[in-house]
Parts: C-alpha cells; structure tokens; sequence
C-alpha cells in the first residue's frame, strides 16, 4: 500500500489518498510505503516506510483493513492457479541442506590448506559452507551432488 498526502507546515495530514501498491510507482514519490504478508490464517509480517512525521490511528487502521482485504485477493487468485505447495522443488531450484557434525572434525574436513574440501566442491560443484560449532551448510540446484557431497563429509567426520 502507499500513501500520498497533503500536509500543513506542521506535518499534519490535511488530505490523503490511499494507494494498492502493487507496482511501487509511489515508491520513490508518496509518503509512505507499507506491505503486508501472510497466509489465509491471517498476517504474519508488516514493513513500513514513511516520509512524513506520522500517521495517525485512523489512517494506520484504513491502510492495514485495506491491505488486509487486497492480500486476501491475491492469495485467493494465486491458490486457483497453484493449490498447495508443490511435492518438489523443480530441478532448477537452488537448495540447501544443513546438518551438524563434530565441532572437532570440521578441520579434518577442510583438510590441510582446504584440499579435502576443495576436492569435495569440485567433484560435486556443490558450495559447501562451516560454523564453528559444526553446522554444515551445502547449497545447489542439484540435489544428487548435494547428498553426494553430504555423504562425503560425513564418511569423514564420523
């Protein structure tokens, strides 16, 4: 949503328009940017910017009871095309694995100058990412290298 407004020298909104910002063309030139996420449930997230000094009560509420009913259309439109989630992800998606090994077996993983791991990224083409505490992070579009590369880790460190 945005909003375009006309103010006095003191801030106060004199007239208002209210926008469905669905473009963002007010963007750059309205007063307020305001989104509203969620599921048919109800809202789960709300970001706004302003410009201006403030908004009051009324206004916030007119913009959230709008948002509400336009997030309610869109949700309703996108499940006639798409009813759920899909089983998979397509092929083409990237995705991430995460698991934990040992704090203490991570260097042994990387290996000396990083070789082992090294190896393990380009025999599978994954990116293969650590935390200090041994989480392991594997990022691809190919889910087969990604387990490929999971299992050669964990022959390692287990």
């Amino acid at each position: 949503m945005g909003l375009m407004s006309e103010q006095d020298e003191h801030g106060k909104i004199l007239k208002y328009a209210i926008l469905n910002d669905i473009m963002g063309t007010e963007d750059f030139t309205g007063d307020m940017d305001f989104k509203v996420a969620g599921t048919k449930k109800g809202i789960t997230a709300i970001q706004l910017d302003i410009k201006i000094k403030g908004l009051h009560l009324d206004l916030i509420y007119e913009v959230i009871t709008r948002a509400n009913g336009g997030r309610g259309e869109i949700l309703d439109f996108m499940l006639e095309t798409l009813s759920g989630p899909r089983a998979a992800l397509s092929e083409h998606a990237p995705k991430i694995v995460s698991f934990k090994i040992p704090a203490d077996k991570v260097k042994i993983v990387i290996g000396k100058g990083g070789e082992t791991i090294d190896a393990i990224i380009a025999e599978t083409g994954v990116k293969i990412d650590f935390e200090n505490d041994g989480s392991c992070f594997i990022t691809s579009k190919d889910q087969p290298m990604i387990d490929k590369a999971k299992e050669t880790i964990m022959m390692i460190a287990i």
